[in-house]
Formats: structure tokens, sequence, C-alpha cells
């Protein structure tokens, strides 16, 4: 249907571009166009059309993005006022692998957002979204997340420690609820505890197993609950208590005649031990 037509002089057009505003408030929808001239006393034949969508802009995808771990994510993007459905659709490589439409119940004032899954353990995902406002509008840009397997990185105690109460120390797994330990001496389970996210920054979880540790060897795993589930315990650390004290052998000899002397008080200054010297 002709929705409105303009005719103006050649006082529009420059010597390179002629141009016009038809209307302040375009409505959404589909547009074709053309113009004709006036020229020597007779208007001549239209130009072809030109075609063309008004749309609404497309949502911005917000996340997931980066590295998740979550076999359902919230999936987040912004509003598109007056949309009412949006279309998001998730790649792996160039095949889709969810194609899923939303209502716009699922927004709030400002953005919108809804679990999907299950996702498997992917290197790289991409994903997509579009709003519906009677026309299906422009696809945003793409927004990149890998979905890892949620195995803690044990970071702290490893190799040889002197500390007999050391802090155990791995990196949160985002979206985790609880953390297992397990901390082993030569071979035989020593000790574990259950402990909540609260043990963890962005950056660390830490917790004090005991105060005062047995010398010897040990080994520890940790492993996570998320989304209800246990799931597999880390690797193993390994680490060493040892005492910071080394053992020392000698003799006090005699200045006179090099003859060793038994009797003898022999102490550390450190650590304010002594001992009796033999003959």
């Amino acid at each position: 249907s002709l929705y409105t037509y303009k005719t103006l002089t050649s006082n529009a057009c420059s010597s390179t571009i002629c141009q016009v505003r038809l209307s302040n408030d375009l409505p959404l929808g589909s547009y074709f166009w053309r113009v004709k001239v006036y020229i020597e006393g007779k208007w001549e034949s239209f130009s072809p059309y030109m075609y063309f969508t008004k749309a609404l802009p497309p949502p911005a995808p917000l996340s997931p993005y980066g590295t998740i771990y979550l076999k359902y994510p919230t999936f987040k993007w912004t509003k598109v006022p007056g949309a009412s459905y949006y279309n998001i659709q998730i790649f792996v490589s160039n095949s889709l692998v969810i194609n899923k439409v939303i209502s716009s119940s699922a927004c709030g004032t400002t953005y919108c957002s809804a679990v999907i899954g299950p996702l498997p353990y992917v290197s790289q995902y991409f994903w997509k979204v579009r709003s519906y406002s009677g026309a299906w509008g422009p696809w945003s840009g793409y927004q990149y997340f890998t979905r890892l397997n949620p195995i803690p990185t044990l970071v702290a105690p490893s190799g040889t420690i002197t500390i007999s109460n050391p802090q155990f120390q791995w990196k949160p797994i985002s979206g985790a609820t609880h953390y297992n330990i397990e901390l082993y001496r030569n071979s035989s389970l020593y000790t574990y505890k259950t402990l909540t996210s609260n043990a963890c920054s962005s950056t660390i979880c830490q917790v004090r197993l005991s105060n005062d540790l047995p010398y010897g060897n040990y080994f520890w795993r940790v492993k996570v609950y998320i989304e209800g589930n246990w799931e597999t315990f880390s690797p193993y650390k390994y680490f060493s208590l040892s005492s910071p004290y080394s053992n020392i052998a000698g003799s006090v000899v005699s200045a006179v005649s090099g003859l060793p002397i038994s009797g003898a008080t022999v102490c550390s200054m450190t650590s304010n031990q002594c001992t009796t010297s033999n003959d």
C-alpha cells in the first residue's frame, strides 16, 4: 500500500546527492520506495524499487560468556521495548544445537533471562538472540563461552612444607554451593570436611583441616556440589610435612689434646634444644 509521497524541487539536491525525510516516525515493517524526475516539461518513468525493513534494534546478549561450569546456565540479554517473543540460537562449531523461542514474560525492566540446557562439556559455544514485534527483527552479534567440567584446580599445599597447620587452597567453581575435601596420610584417609561456598572469595577457596598435622607424606583432593549433584574429585595434590630442624653430628674436642670430651652440653641457638656429648 502507498504509505506517503512527496514532490520536491531540485533544491533538495547537492551536486552529488538528493535527500529528503518523509516521516519522523515510520512504523515497524517492510517498505519499498522509488523516485521519478520532472525534466524538459514532463515526468519520466519511475526508478526500480529499493527495499528496506524498519525493525527494533536487536537485543544484546549478556551472559553466559567466558568460562562456565553449569549444565543449565541462565542466558541473559537486554530487553527490547514492545517485543513479545525472543528467539535464542546456540551453536557448536557451525552446527545449531538449540533453537528456543521465549516469551517476553521472561523479562524484567531492563533485561530478560531464561535457563537453557542441558549443555555438554564443549570447548566453545556461541549464541545469538533476536526479538519479535509483529515480525522477527535482526539478530544480535554472537556471544561466546566455554563449558568446562566442574573440577577444582588445587593450589596449595604441595611439595615439602614445614608448617603443621597449612591452609588448603583451591580455585572456586562458579555456581558450586558446597565443597568436599579429603586428606590422606600414608595412603589412609586422615580427615575430610564438607564446607559451603562461603569458604571462597572470587579467586580462592581455603580451609584449615588441622592445627597440628603429624610429620609424614600426604595427598589431598576436592570435589564440588553443583546443580544438585556431587561431581568428580579433582586429581590428587601431594605434599610432605617435615621437621623444620635438621640433624647435625660432630664432636666436642679438647683444645689441648684434640680428643673428644664427654659431658659437654651443646645447644641450638634457634630451637633451644640441647644434648650432651659422649666420648
